[in-house]
């Protein structure tokens, strides 16, 4: 009994404790997020992002049209075209995402997010080398694993077996 008492106690304490740290925790200020925006060189990701979607939009383009006329492969008109439609994306894209209010979206996400504490402590660490070191090697983490995900639905969408299932579906909600 008395250990339950020892161990609950311990658990209330430790409550009380994680309590009192993030209840004392001030929200993070517009200033501060500003200086961590810079710092985090998320508008480089932003590039960075943007030119490797470029050959997915390319690839995307070109499967697209291929669907479209029933081939396997595009004749010199329709690369020409699936080009064209590839650079539409991109710009529509990067129109998108090089916005303004993106920017001031991203901001206020991380403003509601982080505390100003967590601000300071994350503006020390990528005010040093290795900090930004590793904020650029999250950066190519986030992307490899984006495509790595992206890869792994492309190929459980072209599965026989998923195909299967969605005609099944298709051909049941097209019943009367």
């Amino acid at each position: 009994m008395h250990r339950i008492a020892c161990f609950l106690s311990a658990i209330i304490l430790s409550s009380a404790f994680a309590l009192s740290s993030t209840a004392h925790a001030s929200p993070a200020k517009s200033s501060s997020v500003e200086q961590l925006f810079a710092l985090s060189e998320i508008e480089q990701l932003i590039q960075s992002s943007l030119n490797d979607l470029h050959p997915q939009f390319e690839t995307e383009s070109e499967n697209i049209i291929m669907r479209l006329m029933g081939t396997e492969q595009l004749d010199a008109q329709q690369l020409i075209a699936a080009q064209e439609i590839a650079q539409i994306l991109f710009d529509t894209t990067k129109d998108v995402l090089t916005q303004p209010q993106v920017k001031i979206k991203m901001k206020d996400i991380m403003q509601n997010v982080y505390t100003e504490e967590e601000v300071q402590a994350y503006i020390r660490f990528l005010s040093t080398a290795e900090g930004r070191s590793i904020n650029r090697k999250d950066m190519l983490v986030a992307n490899q694993l984006q495509k790595y995900f992206q890869s792994i639905a492309e190929d459980s969408f072209q599965n026989t077996q998923f195909e299967q299932k969605l005609e099944g579906v298709l051909l049941r909600l097209m019943q009367p």
